[in-house]
C-alpha cells in the first residue's frame, strides 16, 4: 500500500532524508486514505501519519509553496496510482489538514482505526513541528475535543486508554492550557475512570476488565498529573470543579 511504501521510507532513510522527500504529494494521499471505508488501508494511513509527523521539520507545516509538487528534475510528482487529484487543498496549512483527519478518524470505527489515530495524535503533539506551526492552537483544539470524547465515552478499552495516552503528550506550555482546556481536561480525567460500561466492553471477561482498567486508570494518574503541573490557578471552575468532588 502506499502507506506502507511512506513508512518504509521514513525508516530506511531517516528525517534527513525525508525532508528531502516530496512529502506533500504524500500527505494528499494519506489523507485520502484516512477516509477510505476498509480497514486496512485507513488503519495503516494513520499509523503512517503519526510517523510522518514526526520527521517533519519546522517549515513543513506550511502551505504547499509555488513550484511544491516538481520532482527536482521539474517534471510534476504524480500523485499515487489509485488516488484522485485532490484539489482545493494547496493552500490549507497542512497540521490543520491533519488534525482534521485524526480527530474525525478516532471517532470510525473499526477500534484498530480509532487506537492507530489516538496513538498519532499523541505523536502529533511530540512533533516538534506542530509545536512551531502558527497553526498549532487551532489543531490543538480540534484534537484534544476529539481526544477528550473518547477517552470518556469509547466503548472499547483499548481505544479510551489510547486516547489517554494520547492526552498524556499534551504540551506543557500555557498557551496549551486556558482554563477552558484544562478543566476539559480534568473533566475527562473524572468521567473516564470507571471505564466503559461492562455491555459496551463487549466479549471482556472480569479478569480482563479488572487488568484494562487498571491500565486506564495508570495513564488517568499521569494526565491528572499533567493538569496539575500546567493548569492555571483559576482552574478547575464551575463543572469541572463538581465533577473532582463528584469522583
Amino acid at each position: 500500500s502506499m502507506a506502507a511504501a511512506v513508512a518504509a521510507r521514513l525508516f530506511r532513510d531517516g528525517p534527513q532524508e525525508a525532508s528531502r522527500f516530496n512529502w506533500h504529494s504524500s500527505v494528499d494521499g494519506l489523507l485520502m486514505l484516512c477516509t477510505e471505508k476498509p480497514e486496512k488501508p485507513r488503519s495503516s494511513a494513520f499509523r503512517t501519519v503519526g510517523l510522518l509527523v514526526e520527521v517533519l521539520r519546522s517549515e513543513d507545516v506550511a502551505p504547499r509553496a509555488v513550484g511544491d509538487g516538481e520532482a527536482a528534475s521539474g517534471q510534476p510528482v504524480p500523485v499515487p496510482p489509485g488516488l484522485p487529484v485532490p484539489h482545493g487543498e494547496g493552500d490549507r496549512p497542512t497540521v490543520l489538514r491533519l488534525a482534521q483527519a485524526l480527530s474525525e478518524g478516532i471517532h470510525a470505527p473499526p477500534a484498530k482505526c480509532q487506537w492507530n489515530a489516538c496513538r498519532a495524535i499523541g505523536q502529533v503533539y511530540r512533533s516538534k513541528a506542530f509545536l512551531v506551526s502558527p497553526h498549532r492552537l487551532d489543531a490543538h483544539r480540534d484534537l484534544l475535543i476529539a481526544l477528550c470524547s473518547e477517552a470518556s465515552s469509547a466503548a472499547n478499552f483499548k481505544v479510551r486508554i489510547q486516547a489517554v495516552q494520547a492526552l498524556a503528550q499534551l504540551p506543557q506550555e500555557a498557551e496549551f492550557w486556558p482554563q477552558g482546556d484544562a478543566d476539559r481536561v480534568l473533566s475527562t480525567v473524572c468521567a473516564s475512570m470507571g471505564g466503559p460500561p461492562g455491555e459496551a466492553a463487549g466479549s471482556v471477561d472480569e479478569r480482563q476488565r479488572a487488568a484494562y482498567l487498571k491500565a486506564l486508570r495508570t495513564e488517568l494518574r499521569r494526565v491528572a498529573e499533567l493538569w496539575a503541573a500546567c493548569a492555571p490557578p483559576e482552574s478547575p471552575g464551575g463543572e469541572a470543579l463538581g465533577a473532582a468532588r463528584a469522583a
